[in-house]
C-alpha cells in the first residue's frame, strides 16, 4: 500500500474529475456523473493515482467522441461476489468498489483489443500510447483489476479497488521454497504481479534458514515438494513452531506420498497440485490469507 494512501469516497473523486474535464470538452460531449449509492464504501487508495486513472479513460473517451459527439458516463459502485468479472479472475471471494466509465464513441478496434494495456499502443499518431498502460498500473499498485468491454456502441471501463485495508495484500510476504529456479522465478513474477512481497530459498535449509531471519515479516510458506526431492516435513514443522499462526501450502503432485498425514500433525495448512494455474495459485493463497479453506486445491 502507498505512504499516500487515505479513504477516497468514490463520489468525491468522480465529481472531481468531472470538474476538470466539463469546462474543457466540447460542447458536443456530455459528462455526466451517476451519483453512488450512499452507503457505497470508501477505498483505501492513493487519490492522485486514482484521480489520474480515471483521467486518462475520460481523455481517451474524449478523443474517441471529438468528431462523433456522444456521452462520457462515471459511475461507481459496490461490485457483487458473484460478478463474473471477478469470479473469473479468481477474485470471488474479495469486495471491490468499482469506479467506471463509459462512452458511446465506435467502441477499440479488434486488432488491438488483446495489446489493449501494453506500453506504446495506440491509434493516434501524436500520442504516446501510455495511456491505458499507466491505469493497469496503477490498479494493480492497488492490488485490483480491470475489465474492458467494447462494440461499436461505446466502451465501458471498469476499475476494481478493494475496499479497506484488512489483511492487504501488499503487506503479505511469502517465502517460496523450491530447488528449481525456473518454479521460483515463475511463481515469484505471478505473486509481485498481484502485490505479495517475495522471499525465495533453493533448499528445505535455506527456507528454514531464511524463515529464521524473517519470521516476523513472512506470512505462508509456498513449499514445493517434488518428486526427487520431498520436502521435509521437520523443516515445516520447525517453521510451525516459531510461528503458529504461519500458512504453509505444498505444492505437490496427486501421486506424491505427503497427504493426510501433514494435515493431521497440523503443520500444512493448505495443498496445491501441480500443475496449476496462476488463479488457482492466487486463489489459494487468498483462502489461506484469510483463513478459509479447503484444505485441496
Amino acid at each position: 500500500m502507498h505512504r499516500s494512501s487515505e479513504p477516497i469516497r468514490p463520489a468525491e473523486v468522480l465529481q472531481e474529475v468531472a470538474s476538470t474535464f466539463r469546462p474543457v470538452l466540447p460542447s458536443t460531449i456530455e459528462l455526466v456523473v451517476n451519483q453512488p449509492a450512499p452507503d457505497i464504501p470508501p477505498v483505501i487508495a492513493d487519490r492522485a493515482q486514482v484521480v489520474q486513472a480515471l483521467s486518462n479513460l475520460v481523455s481517451n473517451a474524449a478523443d474517441e467522441l471529438h468528431k462523433r459527439g456522444g456521452t462520457i458516463t462515471l459511475a461507481a459502485y459496490r461490485a457483487m461476489p458473484e460478478d463474473p468479472r471477478l469470479t473469473t479472475r479468481g477474485l470471488g471471494d474479495g469486495s471491490y468498489v468499482v469506479l467506471e466509465v463509459a462512452d458511446t464513441g465506435g467502441g477499440i478496434p479488434e486488432e488491438i483489443r488483446s495489446t489493449l494495456f501494453e506500453p506504446f499502443v495506440t491509434t493516434k499518431p501524436d500520442h504516446p500510447g501510455l495511456g491505458l498502460y499507466t491505469v493497469l498500473t496503477i490498479v494493480k499498485r492497488h492490488r485490483g483489476t480491470i475489465d474492458v468491454e467494447s462494440n461499436p456502441a461505446g466502451t465501458r471501463v471498469s476499475l476494481f479497488f478493494p475496499i479497506g485495508q484488512e489483511h492487504p495484500v501488499g503487506q503479505t510476504a511469502v517465502l517460496i521454497a523450491s530447488p528449481s529456479a525456473t518454479v521460483r522465478n515463475l511463481v515469484a513474477a505471478t505473486l509481485e504481479d498481484a502485490g505479495y512481497t517475495v522471499l525465495e530459498a533453493a533448499s528445505p535449509a535455506e527456507a528454514l534458514a531464511t524463515f529464521i531471519g524473517n519470521a516476523s515479516r513472512v506470512d505462508i510458506v509456498l513449499a514445493d515438494d517434488t518428486d526427487s526431492i520431498p520436502f521435509p516435513l521437520d523443516k515445516l514443522r520447525a517453521m510451525k513452531e516459531l510461528k503458529p499462526e504461519l500458512g504453509i501450502i505444498l505444492l505437490c503432485s496427486l501421486l506424491e506420498r505427503q497427504s493426510l498425514a501433514e494435515l493431521e500433525e497440523k503443520v500444512v495448512t493448505a495443498f496445491l497440485a501441480k500443475p496449476f494455474s496462476d488463479t488457482m495459485l492466487l486463489e489459494t493463497l487468498g483462502r489461506v490469507r484469510r483463513g478459509s479453506l479447503p484444505a485441496t486445491a
